[in-house]
């Protein structure tokens, strides 16, 4: 599996109620999307609190993909291709996934996303455990994923949520979004368990 990020940072004078309507027009083409096992749309609305700083207005969107292959025919595709041209074309984050938790219906209403380097005394095979994993004793997300960037030795947890305030303590220093929709496909299977998210327990 792979994980991908993008986002775009808007004008202070944007209205982000086109953006909400944006979402409300093109959100269920990717409900039955080859390849995808989530699509969450986010955003930051200027005035929001997000750690400890009013936030920007923020479009983008985070991706649980089956394959690397169903991403790479994503961003060559014309559903890339319409956002690029609507807000220019964003940098694209990719990870690989150490531990995933798919959406199974529930209401998801926000996002927290928090990075962390991973220590060098500690095994890439040990990286899950590092960050807690994702169902954590003070709270477990409705749906997420653990991430790996090989390139940076950073390891990044998105947590899915029902509401902001459902977000536990342990990820205060969490960015977090508003969560406008979520398309899980249900041809999606479950995928299995990675063996790093095993070996760490």
């Amino acid at each position: 599996m792979l994980a991908m990020h993008y986002k775009v940072v808007l004008d202070d004078q944007q209205d982000m109620g086109a953006i909400r309507q944006r979402v409300a027009d093109k959100a269920a083409r990717y409900d039955d999307y080859p390849g995808l096992a989530f699509k969450a749309f986010v955003m930051t609305e200027r005035g929001d609190w997000r750690l400890g700083e009013a936030a920007r207005n923020l479009y983008g969107a985070f991706y649980l993909w089956q394959s690397g292959e169903a991403a790479l025919d994503f961003l060559r595709g014309p559903d890339f291709a319409a956002f690029s041209q609507a807000f220019g074309r964003p940098d694209v984050k990719t990870w690989q996934v150490l531990d995933s938790l798919l959406p199974n219906g529930e209401t998801i209403g926000s996002a927290s996303l928090e990075r962390r380097i991973l220590p060098r005394d500690v095994r890439p095979v040990d990286a899950v455990g590092s960050v807690g994993g994702l169902r954590r004793l003070d709270g477990a997300p409705l749906a997420g994923f653990i991430g790996l960037d090989p390139a940076t030795w950073e390891i990044y947890r998105l947590g899915l949520w029902p509401r902001d305030g459902a977000i536990p303590e342990s990820d205060s220093r969490a960015r977090r979004f508003e969560v406008l929709h979520i398309s899980a496909p249900r041809a999606a299977p479950r995928p299995e368990t990675s063996p790093l998210a095993v070996a760490s327990g």
